[in-house]
């Protein structure tokens, strides 16, 4: 089965060279029940570990079943061990987060097994060692003598032809220990069955064999009692490769049976996805308020919407634009429940559409919504309810007959066969800010004296200043330049009085409208400026050096942030690398590995950024913090795409550290 020629292991550990075996030549085969004793620190573990895959040898060569090994890589190694070996260790080794039976059932599962099948194929070892009332216990419940009991089960389970003990009765008691023995004994026929042992009396019942080590070398190989020859099998090293329903069921038993650690990881994914995400949204929101075109009125702009303005600077005279139709605010009525839609407005031109929900107007009363398609879901239920357009002029009752799907629009807007005719300027309850040409930074503050003034309220420190130009802004766009009268009051406020009975006769410099094409190019050839915010996405050069300044600064928190995070996970990661270790040990490749690893990490990421995204929406709609308002794909793409990489490197890396280490080492560290 193996035979060793001239093999030497050697440990270099700051420049200094330990030789830890030297020029071993052995034989075993099939039915030995081989006993490896020796002092501590003799190489009785290292020989077993070089035999069984979990460590490398440096020099000379060792067959198995004739099969040179010393071209093995790793994951010729996994195979190896997956399909030929079966370890019991002094130390136990068992994934003490898992159940008996998820123990026992591991080796059957990755050598590709259908999950009853293993699970009764499990529940068979497990009475066979006598604990098979202890099947739902974790192995942190266990005596050190169940679980021995376990790991001779696990070592079973794959019907190993080597059975690798190193000091299975290290840390038992007599009695226990000669139980395990025995049970050892019951369970080697026909395998080749290593014990390393430095108590030699112990296992001297069962053994067929007896080789003594001394520094390395080997200084007795004694045959106790002959054995039959067994004649060896071809050497077959399958690449194993585990089923997805495998992996995830892998990832989903290594979240829920280490809870706290799940919960740790959480948290920290947690607090770094809303982190990351507030930045993002922060900084969009921040950027987008700063630019005409950008600001947060204007992120569903309808393609046909445009803003006009004399070229001159001078007032614009409204009967140019007496058929078409202003900016206002549409309204549905639900059960008295006057409820706001924003960011509807009406257009003459019957739109083309891909899709028709419900049907077209087709009488005076009744209107059809237009829709951009990630639109749709939000105003479906539309369909066949009454609608109020409120105007300074009241209330006109609409149905809407049906919606339409086009691609020419970002805002929602609707078509009517009725010449529907609107007044200029918005409700003037509307919120309205005021703005001074010499102080343009200036936040005034405004209020209703009666129902026929509204007040601009500045303070005493601007008296006998000149003041400039005062303008009101209906939201965006409306920007209306007025007169008005400055006089002085006790409460030591310069208070400037609007004329506010309906807006009549105040001259309008800017209006928005829905034109076509066609329109809009007859409007400019008449000398009018026209800006229109949909087609305005292209970024000038001020504005590109703005966002590029802006990401560069967003980049510093958050690579801080993905470095804490990092180091939080490199410490989560450690800590369980003992429990991946023997997932590797009974055979799991590498690739297989990365799988589970990152699917852990995916599940949990996931749950995090839910939680993220619904304590971002309860903050954004129910507390009303405007950054978390913003809701921008590119945004949520961006951020999703820096979470997916930094995830895949947690995982990568981890497992190419769990994997650049023999077995030996990574088992000795943790």
């Amino acid at each position: 089965m193996f035979k060793l020629v001239d093999v030497s292991k050697y440990y270099n550990s700051n420049g200094i060279v330990t030789i830890a075996l030297e020029h071993i030549n052995l034989e075993f085969k099939k039915g030995d029940i081989v006993a490896i004793t020796g002092e501590s620190g003799s190489g009785k573990s290292t020989l077993l570990n070089i035999l069984c895959g979990n460590d490398s040898y440096d020099e000379g060569e060792i067959y198995f079943n004739g099969n040179e090994t010393s071209y093995f890589d790793n994951n010729d190694l996994d195979n190896f061990r997956n399909k030929y070996v079966g370890f019991i260790y002094q130390n136990y080794n068992i994934i003490d987060s898992y159940t008996v039976l998820q123990n026992v059932m591991f080796p059957l599962l990755i050598k590709g097994i259908k999950y009853k099948e293993a699970k009764n194929r499990a529940l068979e070892l497990i009475n066979k060692v006598g604990l098979k009332d202890r099947i739902n216990h974790k192995g942190t419940k266990l005596s050190g003598g169940e679980k021995q009991r376990v790991v001779i089960a696990r070592a079973l389970a794959s019907d190993p032809k080597i059975l690798a003990c190193d000091e299975p009765t290290g840390n038992l008691d007599g009695k226990t220990s000669k139980e395990i023995i025995n049970l050892i004994k019951e369970v080697a026929k026909d395998k080749l069955v290593l014990i390393v042992s430095h108590n030699y009396n112990e296992v001297k019942d069962i053994a067929t064999r007896k080789v003594t080590l001394v520094d390395g070398r080997v200084i007795e190989d004694k045959i106790l009692n002959e054995v039959d020859e067994i004649k060896d099998e071809e050497m077959v090293l399958e690449k194993q490769q585990l089923s997805f329903m495998n992996i995830t069921l892998f990832a989903l038993e290594n979240i829920l049976s280490t809870p706290r650690k799940t919960l740790f990881t959480f948290i920290i994914l947690f607090i770094m996805a809303f982190a990351i995400l507030s930045l993002f949204k922060g900084t969009t929101y921040n950027f987008a308020i700063s630019t005409r075109d950008q600001n947060d009125s204007s992120l569903f702009y309808m393609k046909d919407y445009k803003i006009i303005s004399n070229k001159d600077g001078m007032p614009l005279d409204l009967n140019d634009f007496k058929d078409y139709t202003y900016d206002d605010t549409i309204y549905y009525n639900k059960s008295y429940q006057v409820l706001q839609i924003p960011y509807l407005y009406y257009t003459k031109i019957q739109v083309p559409y891909e899709t028709l929900y419900g049907k077209l107007p087709e009488k005076e009363g009744e209107i059809l919504l237009y829709l951009s398609n990630e639109k749709l879901n939000d105003y479906r239920n539309f369909i066949n309810r009454n609608i109020s357009i409120s105007t300074v002029s009241g209330f006109k009752e609409l149905t809407i007959t049906g919606i339409a799907v086009t691609k020419y629009t970002k805002k929602v807007s609707f078509y009517s066969i009725t010449d529907l005719t609107f007044d200029a300027i918005p409700t003037y309850n509307n919120d309205f800010i005021a703005m001074l040409t010499n102080y343009p930074d200036l936040r005034i503050r405004t209020r209703r004296t009666n129902d026929s003034k509204i007040t601009i309220v500045l303070p005493i420190s601007f008296q006998n200043k000149d003041l400039g130009d005062l303008y009101l802004k209906y939201g965006d766009p409306y920007i209306l330049k007025y007169d008005y009268d400055v006089r002085y009051e006790n409460t030591q406020d310069i208070v400037a009085e609007l004329p506010n009975k309906m807006f009549d006769n105040v001259p309008i410099f800017e209006i928005a409208i829905v034109l076509s094409d066609m329109e809009m190019n007859d409007f400019i050839s008449l000398g009018y400026e026209v800006y229109s915010p949909y087609d305005n996405s292209s970024i000038n050069f001020n504005a590109l050096l703005n966002i590029l300044v802006v990401s560069l600064l967003l980049l510093l928190p958050v690579f801080a942030l993905l470095l804490v995070s990092y180091f939080a996970f490199k410490t989560i990661y450690n800590s369980k690398a003992k429990e991946y270790t023997i997932m590797r040990i009974i055979g799991i490749n590498k690739k297989d590995m990365l799988r589970i690893i990152s699917l852990e990490t995916i599940y949990i990421s996931v749950l995090s950024l839910i939680c993220a995204y619904i304590l971002n929406f309860i903050l954004g709609y129910g507390f009303n913090v405007l950054i978390y308002k913003v809701n921008s794909l590119l945004v949520n793409l961006i951020y999703i795409f820096i979470m997916t990489i930094f995830l895949a490197i947690i995982s990568y890396k981890f497992n190419k550290k769990l994997y650049d280490s023999t077995i030996a080492k990574t088992l000795k560290e943790a």
